[in-house]
């Protein structure tokens, strides 16, 4: 008898939890996805494997820097990662340039950054007009560094291996060959959303298939046209699967729930850069 009783009594509960449960999840879900749909959609264009062994470099010049291509399609913005090692009360201030080379005395823009903690790893993330850099044309990242007191303490995460074929890394503008500083750089696409979202996230597929060996050309279109369709199928067949145990048989809205819950998670999956606090953004003018 105790086991009929509690599903009597937890009937009225199983009934009328789930719709608020529902109505919750959609809500959040939208939320995630309208935040996405707000922002700039960046596409990256160049990017280390995320297996490369990275170490560190302190800036003890004050000067680092970067040689780079900016891509045929524009330019929007470039990641860098750092570390910091800061007294309480003291400060770290970084000054970024886009130059046409190291010795150029002129600057495309500027931005200024100021740490006041201690970090292992900072994201910052260069951002500017996709027509601020010349497209196809080299050009040179600068960082100058000013610190509050010897004690501090500013890192540049680095590959001591020639991982960019287009640019080597520079300190006090002296390049040093077959050395990167570890970067990310993106263009902006005008697509609408969600074919924004879909052509930003097949760039890092992409990007992460050739790093992984998979090939190139038609091959890997075909390959990841082939995972896409797929993936299709399984979002559709998760939300019906999601949308059923909610309630039997699956409802229309129980399954538009479920797809949102499925589009918000993919997006935060996908493009956890995207996501506030991932990144320091620096404005380039």
């Amino acid at each position: 008898m105790l086991l009929p009783l509690a599903e009597r009594g937890f009937r009225p509960l199983r009934r009328h939890a789930p719709t608020g449960f529902r109505l919750g999840l959609a809500t959040l879900s939208l939320l995630v996805i309208v935040y996405f749909a707000l922002r700039t959609v960046f596409v990256p264009v160049a990017q280390f494997s995320s297996e490369l062994l990275l170490l560190q470099t302190q800036s003890l010049t004050g000067v680092k820097g970067q040689t780079m291509l900016s891509p045929p399609r524009g330019l929007a913005r470039i990641d860098f990662r750092l570390s910091t090692e800061v007294e309480p009360g003291g400060w770290v201030r970084v000054k970024f340039e886009l130059k046409p080379d190291p010795a150029s005395p002129d600057a495309y823009g500027s931005g200024i950054v100021v740490f006041r903690e201690s970090r292992e790893d900072w994201r910052v993330s260069l951002r500017f007009p996709p027509d601020l850099v010349p497209p196809g044309e080299r050009f040179y990242v600068r960082a100058e560094a000013i610190l509050s007191s010897p004690r501090d303490r500013l890192y540049y995460w680095y590959a001591r291996t020639d991982e960019y074929p287009h640019g080597n890394h520079h300190d006090l503008d002296e390049e040093i060959p077959g050395q990167d500083l570890f970067f990310t750089q993106y263009r902006v696409t005008n697509s609408p959303r969600p074919l924004g979202w879909i052509e930003a996230i097949w760039a890092r597929l992409a990007a992460s298939a050739r790093k992984a060996g998979a090939g190139s050309g038609p091959a890997l279109t075909i390959a990841l046209a082939a995972l896409s369709v797929s993936a299709l199928f399984v979002v559709a067949g998760s939300a019906y699967l999601a949308a059923a145990r909610i309630k039997t048989p699956a409802r229309a809205p129980d399954i538009a729930v479920a797809m949102l819950v499925i589009i918000a998670v993919g997006l935060a999956l996908f493009m956890p850069g995207e996501l506030p606090l991932a990144n320091l953004d620096v404005p380039i003018q």
